[in-house]
């Protein structure tokens, strides 16, 4: 797990309920809903000396029930947009909301609801 992925998940589990797990990439197998998937992709720029990359985060979130994966959706939306993350060497502006979708899993037999983010992280 990269820093920004951990910083994110560490974000994430503190914004939905206790209950909720929290994945990386994608869902175990055997697992119970609700739950949490995110994934953090990533383009290069160099500017000047400092390494520019812009950050595509999408949080998807399963339910049994499509209102349910909607507010989840909508907590973890609340929870990150305008949210930052730095530490001395990286530094990632505040996470902006590009938008959200809507989905049923037939394979699974359970909702999906995704909301993306951008941002601009600067490295040292």
């Amino acid at each position: 797990m990269t820093d920004i992925e951990a910083a994110l998940f560490a974000r994430l589990i503190t914004q939905v309920p206790p209950t909720t797990p929290v994945f990386l990439h994608e869902m175990p197998q055997e697992v119970g809903v609700p739950f949490v998937v995110f994934e953090v992709g990533q383009r290069s720029d160099t500017r000047g000396t400092a390494p520019i990359s812009t950050l595509d985060i999408r949080v998807a979130c399963y339910a049994p029930v499509h209102a349910d994966s909607e507010a989840l959706a909508d907590t973890a939306r609340i929870g990150l947009e305008s949210w930052w993350y730095g530490t001395t060497r990286l530094r990632v502006h505040p996470l902006a909301f590009t938008g959200q979708e809507a989905g049923f899993e037939q394979e699974f037999g359970i909702y999906r609801s995704a909301v993306t983010f951008a941002a601009q992280a600067v490295q040292w």
